[in-house]
């Protein structure tokens, strides 16, 4: 890989972790003076929900979607297995 690509690659990656930063900051003032400060506190706690839920995950999401890509599945149904039996994984 060149300097160049591996330079912009950490550029954007940064970039991508100081932008939604920087939006809120922009942003925060203005939702805080339409909703209200009560609204805003609410919206806040369900946020912080969701984010105690999406670090739950504990990976579930990716290890299903790298168990059920094509290849695996024909992978698994090209063994000429007769019976359901004898394709189940583990056996």
């Amino acid at each position: 890989m060149s300097a160049h690509r591996t330079i912009n690659n950490a550029v954007f990656n940064t970039l991508s972790w100081i932008a939604p930063v920087v939006l809120g900051f922009i942003t925060t003032p203005y939702v805080v003076g339409k909703l209200g400060a009560d609204r805003y506190g609410i919206l806040m706690l369900v946020w912080s929900v969701l984010g105690y839920f999406a670090l739950l995950d504990l990976g579930l999401g990716t290890a299903i979607t790298n168990n059920s890509t094509p290849e695996k599945a024909s992978a698994r149904s090209s063994v000429g297995c007769s019976d359901g039996a004898s394709c189940m994984p583990g056996r």
